[in-house]
């Protein structure tokens, strides 16, 4: 019970984090004044002096699908599975799942306290907490 408070606690500290970090990004944003005007006057623009065509060929094509480069790195794999899991579960990710299943035993014990999915949960949980004294 003690871990599901320190789990409140600290995704609650961490929400009031991000949303004042927010802000702070919001307001640094309302502060730059872009002069496009000037910019475009001021910026040196070179000639292109020669346009040639260069023929070559390529042994191998790969397709792919989706953005590539800087902005598939900064934006994109940061929201995908499969890259978190590469790195393997976080703390919170651990404190996540545990909270979730010590609310389901919960359930399942108020609905009945011999069903047969408790054994398994209780498995669940001890697993967790051996992981989550090892993180």
């Amino acid at each position: 019970m003690e871990l599901d408070k320190q789990f409140a606690e600290r995704a609650r500290k961490q929400q009031k984090e991000k949303a004042i970090q927010d802000s702070i990004d919001l307001a640094e944003i309302d502060k730059i004044d872009l002069d496009l005007d000037a910019l475009w006057e001021n910026t040196v623009w070179e000639e292109i002096q020669d346009v040639t065509t260069v023929y070559a060929e390529v042994e191998q094509i790969t397709a792919v699908a989706g953005v590539r480069g800087a902005e598939a790195e900064d934006e994109a794999l940061e929201h995908l599975y499969y890259r978190k899991s590469m790195k393997g579960l976080a703390l919170i990710d651990l404190q996540k799942a545990y909270g979730k299943l010590k609310i389901k035993r919960s359930n399942l014990i108020k609905e009945n306290p011999n069903h047969p999915k408790l054994e398994k949960i209780n498995n669940l949980l001890s697993q967790l907490e051996i992981k989550m004294k090892n993180t």
